[in-house]
């Protein structure tokens, strides 16, 4: 059972040693102590790797035929694979305190903290901005807010002549009040005067109108972030000059990520509707651009001679062709948990394909989750990334259960009705692979299980006919992103070529709105639960694994083989 779920043990040792870090004793000792440990423990790993990926292989080999001795002491293959289990499960442990400690050091390392340092000891002094618009601004109703990269911070002491400079310093929130010009866009360059103020959960610079003012003169190291801009600005000028607003910005959260020009009213739609996931930026994005980028490069090489070498040249050409379409897409849309799952997990999935070996979806996904909090530990305090790999979770071990119990039911019923009826299952056993709606609605179901206490701790409240609704949407929501892909592939090169293929777009728009709205047929289509606090999410989980854990020894029981 270890074997087979070892990268679970691995993941969970990782979150450990978040929570670990949390504790200030154990950061304040790691400060100290941790880093020389983390180089001995990764000296460590990379020696027991070559002995794990050496010893799992040999026994994956020849398990059917004997077990594996080491060295004449009579322990099995097995023993071995056990201990480097748990020693790889320590040093993910140790791995995810050092995670921890960058996060509790970039914490504290804000510049609203030194901010907050500075104004405490020299009083309410004036602040000056020099940075780049790292997000998309949101509108708070004559007021905006979004987050500066600063450049420089320059802090005025009237008291004294000298002024404190930061450079730097890293991200800060702004908030403009009274603003009636041209919205500012992301990546734009801006110089801004205001005073520091201390927010309920973190502080923030609050500039007024006067204060605000676009730099034209842009450093050489901003340039990528301006070819940024760009992009982004002529697919959304074409969504926005081709559609009306409503529709616009449902367009631009669906395929640019940004869902800050979605109304209070609509947004609420899409959430008491269960479909609000479909706007994010996930897999099912991720795995359209693949197809289409695979497609389109794959004629893009097809000139490449047919000799056997130069075929392995050539799939290899088209894979990081597919990837850097990837990373492309990833750098215009931002640093987002979802895709930086979903691409990471397509990496796996196209290099396993190139190279012919079967994947392990579990192992995958268990490795995508190491992978990404290693990159950025702060993930791990934002609700998008957990409902991410929740989602996917429950689509790799949900589904294939959820569909065993229904093939098993659907076989009761027919042979109460049919007693000769016998075909439900196939001969060997296994689950047939079930139709298209059938398919929607497993998933659907599997995902709104697993995602349900996230979502109660998060919104209180979830729509009663979630999964219902979802088989009507996704379908529709396939032709939607299928044409916006497209049409912003085309608006970049050509903007009235863009704007063209665009049109079409509008017709199953309109009937997603409509499916949003489909809630408010009852009053009594949501389900609202205050204070649904962690205690009564591990609750949920745990019994949520203990009735999927009963399932499937019922369905193995009766020779019912599931395929995950």
């Amino acid at each position: 059972m270890i074997l087979s779920y070892y990268h679970l043990v691995w993941a969970a040792g990782l979150s450990g040693g978040l929570m670990v870090c949390r504790i200030n004793e154990v950061y304040h000792w790691f400060g100290t102590w941790g880093y020389k440990l983390l180089t001995a423990a990764i000296i460590v790993s990379l020696l027991s790797a070559l002995i794990f990926l050496f010893c799992a292989g040999r026994y994956s080999c020849y398990k059917s035929k004997s077990p594996i001795q080491i060295a004449g002491d009579g322990y099995a293959a097995p023993k071995l694979l056990h201990l480097l289990i748990y020693l790889y499960c320590i040093i993910f442990v140790i791995l995810g305190v050092f995670c921890g400690a960058r996060l509790q050091d970039y914490d504290s390392g804000k510049p609203d903290k030194k901010l907050q340092e500075i104004i405490s000891r020299n009083g309410n002094s004036s602040i000056i901005i020099n940075g780049r618009i790292s997000s998309h601004p949101k509108d708070l109703r004559g007021s905006i807010s979004f987050r500066v990269d600063t450049a420089a911070i320059i802090v005025i002491d009237s008291s004294s002549r000298a002024n404190i400079v930061l450079e730097d310093a890293g991200e800060i929130d702004v908030i403009i009040r009274n603003f009636y010009s041209d919205v500012p866009q992301r990546d734009e360059m801006v110089r801004l005067k205001g005073s520091y103020m201390q927010g309920k959960y973190n502080g923030y610079v609050l500039v007024y109108n006067n204060g605000f003012e676009k730099v034209k003169n842009i450093p050489f190291s901003s340039w990528p972030f301006m070819i940024r801009k760009a992009v982004y600005k002529c697919i959304c000028n074409t969504i926005y000059s081709s559609l009306q607003y409503r529709q616009a910005a449902i367009c631009e959260a669906a395929v640019l990520g940004n869902s800050a020009n979605i109304n209070a009213g609509q947004a609420k739609d899409f959430i008491n509707s269960g479909i609000y996931h479909l706007l994010a930026i996930s897999g099912l994005h991720i795995s359209f651009f693949a197809v289409l980028a695979k497609t389109f490069t794959a004629g893009f090489v097809k000139g490449i001679a047919s000799c056997r070498p130069r075929k392995k040249i050539k799939n290899s050409l088209s894979i990081f062709m597919v990837l850097a379409v990837l990373l492309l897409y990833n750098f215009v849309i931002g640093e987002r948990a979802s895709v930086l799952r979903a691409t990471i997990m397509s990496v796996f999935v196209l290099f396993s394909a190139s190279w012919g070996k079967a994947i392990n979806k579990k192992a995958v996904l268990s490795f995508t989750y190491l992978i990404v909090l290693v990159i950025n530990p702060s993930f791990f305090n934002e609700a998008s990334f957990w409902l991410s790999f929740l989602s996917v979770a429950a689509i790799i071990y949900l589904n294939d259960i959820i569909a065993g119990l229904f093939d098993y039911l659907k076989k009761k019923i027919v042979q109460r009705i049919k007693p000769a009826a016998g075909v439900l299952l196939k001969k060997n056993g296994h689950i047939k692979k079930p139709g298209y709606f059938a398919s929607i609605f497993i998933t659907s179901l599997s995902v709104n299980i697993f995602i349900f206490p996230v979502i109660m701790y998060i919104f209180s409240s979830t729509g009663i006919f979630a999964v219902i609704l979802n088989i009507a949407a996704v379908p529709v929501f396939y032709a939607v992103l299928f044409i916006l892909i497209i049409a912003s592939f085309a608006a970049i090169i050509w903007p009235p070529f863009g704007s063209i293929l665009l049109k079409p777009v509008s017709v199953p728009l309109n009937i997603l709105i409509k499916l949003s709205e489909a809630w408010k047929i009852t009053g009594a289509s949501i389900i609202r639960i205050d204070e649904f606090g962690p205690i009564y999410v591990i609750l949920y989980y745990t019994v949520m694994c203990a009735l999927s854990f009963t399932a499937l020894k019922f369905l193995n029981r009766r020779n019912i083989c599931l395929s995950g």
